[in-house]
Parts: C-alpha cells; sequence; structure tokens
C-alpha cells in the first residue's frame, strides 16, 4: 500500500467545534469546505444512535451531501451507523439498515461501517446469531448496490476468520480501530498483519491507559506500527479516516495530524 492509493477522510463533526468528541454537527455542510481546504478527500458520515431528523440522511437535505462534496471536488465515500451500538440486532435493526441503506444509495454511497459494540457486541454466546444478522445485511447491501459492509469489532482474529466464513460474503470487510484494538493487542504491527487484505479502511485515534480518546500521539497507540503493517496490505479503495479527540482547535488539530499520519508513509 503506497500513500497515493490512500484516500483520507475525517469523521463527520471532528471539523467543528464543541465539548462532545462524538457529536453531529449543527451547520454538517460547512465541514466540507473546512475538509477541502486542509486536505482531506472526504467526511465519513455519521447515523446517530438515534434517527436525527436534523441529519440530511434522514431529510430533503440528503442531496445536498452530492452538492457539498462535488463543489468542493471530495468524494462521497463513506457512512458509520452507531444505532448499532445502542440498540443492538434484531428484526426492528433490519428494517433500520434497509431504510439507512436505500438513503445511503441514493447518495451512492461506497461502504457503511457497522460497530459490533455495547449492545451489538461480539461473544461466544450470540456469535452464531451476529453472523445471521450480517448475512441479511450483507444481503440487503448487495441489494442497495453499496459496495461494502465493513465491520469494526475489539475481536480476535479467529472470531473475525469465523464471521467471514459464516457471512460467506465478498463484500464484507473489517474496520479497523487502532484507539479501540490498541488497548486489547498493544503490538498494533502484528495485530494488522494478522487481518492483512481483509483490512479496507482504518480508523485513527488515540487512547490512553484510562480508555480515554485523547489527542494524537498523547496516548498508547504505536503509529509507526499502523503504518509500517498498513504498507503492507493490498487493497483497493483503501482508507484511513481520523476518529481522534479534536480538541479545542478542531481545524489546527485535524490539519497537523493529517500531516503526521501521511509522514510516516
Amino acid at each position: 500500500m503506497k500513500l497515493k492509493d490512500i484516500n483520507f477522510g475525517i469523521i463527520q463533526g471532528r471539523l467543528t467545534k464543541s465539548k462532545a468528541i462524538q457529536k453531529f454537527p449543527k451547520n454538517p455542510f460547512k465541514e466540507f469546505i473546512t475538509a477541502k481546504k486542509i486536505g482531506y478527500d472526504f467526511i465519513e458520515l455519521i447515523a446517530e444512535s438515534r434517527i436525527n431528523k436534523d441529519n440530511p440522511i434522514w431529510s430533503e437535505k440528503l442531496n445536498l451531501y452530492k452538492k457539498y462534496t462535488s463543489d468542493n471536488n471530495l468524494l462521497i465515500f463513506s457512512a458509520c451507523d452507531n444505532f448499532l451500538i445502542s440498540n443492538g440486532f434484531n428484526r426492528h435493526y433490519l428494517k433500520y439498515i434497509d431504510r439507512l441503506f436505500d438513503r445511503l444509495s441514493k447518495i451512492k454511497i461506497n461502504r457503511v461501517i457497522i460497530p459490533l459494540e455495547n449492545k451489538s457486541e461480539v461473544t461466544k454466546k450470540n456469535l452464531s446469531t451476529i453472523i445471521i444478522y450480517l448475512k441479511k445485511i450483507t444481503q440487503i447491501c448487495y441489494k442497495k448496490k453499496i459496495p461494502y459492509l465493513l465491520i469494526e469489532s475489539n475481536c480476535e482474529f479467529s472470531v473475525f476468520k469465523k464471521i467471514k466464513k459464516g457471512v460467506n460474503s465478498k463484500n464484507l470487510f473489517f474496520l479497523y480501530d487502532t484507539g479501540n484494538r490498541a488497548k486489547y493487542f498493544p503490538d498494533v504491527y502484528t495485530d494488522i498483519i494478522k487481518f492483512g487484505n481483509n483490512i479496507k479502511q482504518i480508523h485513527i485515534k488515540d487512547k490512553n491507559d484510562k480508555g480515554s480518546n485523547v489527542i494524537l500521539r498523547k496516548g498508547n497507540v504505536d503509529f509507526p506500527g499502523v503504518i509500517k503493517a498498513t504498507k503492507k496490505i493490498k487493497s483497493k479503495d483503501f482508507a484511513i479516516v481520523f476518529e481522534n479527540n479534536k480538541g479545542s482547535y478542531p481545524e489546527k488539530n485535524s490539519k497537523k495530524n493529517l500531516k503526521f499520519i501521511k509522514n510516516l508513509f
């Protein structure tokens, strides 16, 4: 993997000043202008833990995402569904995800990330159930013509292999979150090498001993190790997305963080 082969993005809300780290911005379209200005290729859209009618994903303003990406020469690339974290897998979620994928397909999204955390966390007890639901979700993904479904998890690679085999879908890949996984697998280089080409995207995040999302390079993540391993991945449509603590100066910090990671290549 070379630098030129990677699309660099930033999570929605990370370019807006606010006390909360993970919060949908009041003016989501302004961030597209800032993203282009400081060198990003796209903004990763978020669907929150509850349906927010102010989020263009759920309103008549959806097509404005196409306008602002086009006007600023950016990509419409990825979306992360946080609804699953708070609600878990059930038949109601399948109805929700069908609706979400339908909305996102209208703007030709390249991939959707579903985090297997909290109520959707992978355990030995629910592994078979998760596989059943992911199989249905990948089928919906294919039906809506969304190229990739990425799962984010802190599971062992052996567990992911079982999921991959059970779901049996060519469009299912792994999202590697550096901050979350470093807590359980401090040797991130070896961890990334295990997953290899199954990784389609990386979330850049740093965490301290308390597990708090901190300013990049203030935590425990071995970023040189992350990039060293990433160079060995061979995967088209690869992306690195910044999900780190934005601090008091989001624009300044985000520009600095992008430069730091790119320089490691």
